[in-house]
């Protein structure tokens, strides 16, 4: 946890309703690895969150929170068949999947991970009390959705790499979903880009 996310903690008990003990630990595990931005960006994001400090309102924690609905149905089915692929076209095709849908679970995972920590850091924006609370969060904000979107290139591009290799792209299930998880990805980038633009926000270069 970085000193913007430790300082948000430290506030969310007496500026928010909502609890440290979900809070913090939340941001703790699944921080970006675009969360650290150097002095001459923190101080530009400042700035700009001076100007957003009021466009991150509950409607986009209720559209986020929804949006990570979704994706919960899709990572129990990718759960299923990492532990339990389909035994019918015989054990060499079984351990294709497997090891296919592993390589997609990992993707889908980390998608899903940074879209629920942005929910968080909306929810906890939006409960801010205090004006100057408030532009502290929106600014951690902005520079984790800066980040979330250059994942979402990085997402994209790891699941087209995963389909390339001969064995997935021949196995029917994994073509499958793949072809959903794309779709819940570009859906998840589209709301977050919404959000983005409303703040003025663009997007950081992939590490």
């Amino acid at each position: 946890m970085n000193g913007w996310h430790r300082k948000l903690c430290i506030l969310v008990s007496t500026s928010t309703l909502l609890s440290t003990d979900v809070i913090c630990p939340a941001l703790s595990q699944t921080t970006l690895q675009h969360d650290q931005p150097s002095a001459s960006r923190k101080a530009a994001l400042m700035d700009q969150a001076i100007g957003a400090a009021n466009l991150v309102t509950l409607d986009e924690y209720n559209d986020l929170y929804r949006m990570g609905v979704k994706f919960r149905p899709v990572g129990f089915e990718l759960a299923s068949f990492m532990t339990r692929p389909p035994m019918g076209n015989g054990l060499a095709a079984a351990v294709n999947t497997q090891e296919c849908m592993i390589r997609l679970g990992g993707t889908f995972a980390s998608f899903q991970d940074g879209l629920s920590h942005l929910a968080t850091l909306v929810g906890l924006t939006a409960n801010m009390v205090s004006h100057e609370d408030r532009v502290l969060a929106v600014a951690v904000t902005m520079n984790d959705i800066s980040g979330f979107l250059a994942q979402s290139k990085t997402s994209q591009q790891m699941i087209n790499a995963t389909m390339q290799t001969s064995k997935c792209a021949q196995d029917g299930a994994t073509t499958a979903k793949s072809q959903e998880i794309k779709r819940l990805i570009s859906e998840g980038t589209a709301l977050v880009q919404s959000l983005a633009t409303r703040l003025g926000v663009k997007p950081i270069d992939a590490k």
